[in-house]
């Protein structure tokens, strides 16, 4: 299924006001608007998911990151709520924009991220505001809360190693973005496939295992693959278990990922394993390997699929 979709329709978001972080809302503040066409710096370039997404994200000076992202139809599930991949990428973006501005000059390496469903995200756009939890020596935690036009919609955790700065560190061009908004649009879009389908996912139909390759549109900032997307490759592996086993469409409620490796060459294996099934939801652990590069483990993930 394919939808058209104008790229000016990706820019229709609200704005925060103060308030708690569950409850901020969008309003117009004095902060410089920056699309990602005029930015120094080329990532994400053209044809990538961060600019599939839609998302804006704005730096604040009150040591928050405000994030937003449209519920566009092609990233709804079965039961019209947005995607827990799609989601992820939102809190994986979201908090690694905000720490990395936290450590500059050094750098970053994502461990882990944890995702929790409150309730599925239907009415849009999302919004996100994310928060230090800890600041330290050697990690970063922070804390995304994001929400629907009606409320909280789920948490999510990221925690990252702290790296000094070395001669090979990448560089991040200009000053501190504190103040800024980050514009995240395609400008030359005219068919939307389903997630699944721009990702490039193709299901193994005898085994719980699905591939896709490596391309640049799913890329990180170091060529590898893109926190967020392993994150959808996951939730894929778990609905279809939920599928399986529970004979109805599923949607994922709880994630869990380890950042282990970078990926070399691809094309990328997602191999699922079934850890518990009761009457109305699946747990899997799925290995996310670089099948181009010995097997090579990337990325470990759990996720918990609950029927619709």
């Amino acid at each position: 299924m394919e939808q058209r979709h104008s790229a000016e329709a990706g820019r229709l978001f609200p704005r925060y006001d103060a308030g708690t972080a569950s409850t901020r809302k969008w309003h117009p503040g004095r902060v410089s608007v920056v699309s990602a066409e005029s930015r120094q710096d080329t990532y994400p370039p053209h044809g990538h998911i961060l600019r599939h997404l839609r998302m804006e994200l704005e730096l604040r000076d009150d040591e928050t990151l405000l994030g937003a992202m449209p519920i566009l139809n092609d990233l709804r599930d079965e039961g019209g709520a947005l995607r827990f991949g799609a989601l992820a990428t939102l809190i994986d973006v979201a908090a690694g924009t905000f720490s990395h501005e936290l450590v500059r000059p050094d750098w970053l390496a994502t461990t882990d991220l944890k995702l929790h469903s409150i309730r599925p995200a239907v009415r849009g756009p999302v919004t996100s505001v994310t928060r230090t939890v800890r600041n330290g020596r050697r990690s970063i935690l922070s804390e995304t809360i994001a929400s629907d036009a009606d409320g909280e919609v789920a948490r999510g955790w990221v925690t990252y190693a702290r790296l000094p700065r070395r001669d090979d560190t990448p560089h991040v061009e200009g000053s501190s973005r504190i103040g800024t908004k980050l514009v995240y649009v395609e400008t030359d879009e005219p068919t939307r496939p389903t997630l699944d389908g721009y990702v490039g996912i193709e299901r193994d139909p005898e085994h719980l295992t699905i591939h896709a390759r490596h391309h640049p549109r799913i890329h990180n900032s170091f060529g590898s693959i893109q926190g967020g997307v392993a994150a959808i490759l996951v939730e894929h592996v778990a609905t279809a278990a939920g599928e399986r086993h529970l004979g109805g469409p599923c949607r994922v409620t709880d994630l869990q990922m380890y950042y282990l490796g970078q990926t070399r060459s691809g094309p990328f294996r997602v191999d699922g394993t079934v850890l518990r099934v009761d009457e109305r939801s699946v747990t899997v652990e799925a290995a996310v390997v670089d099948a181009g590069n010995d097997d090579l483990l990337l990325d470990l993930g759990t996720a918990t699929a609950q029927l619709i």
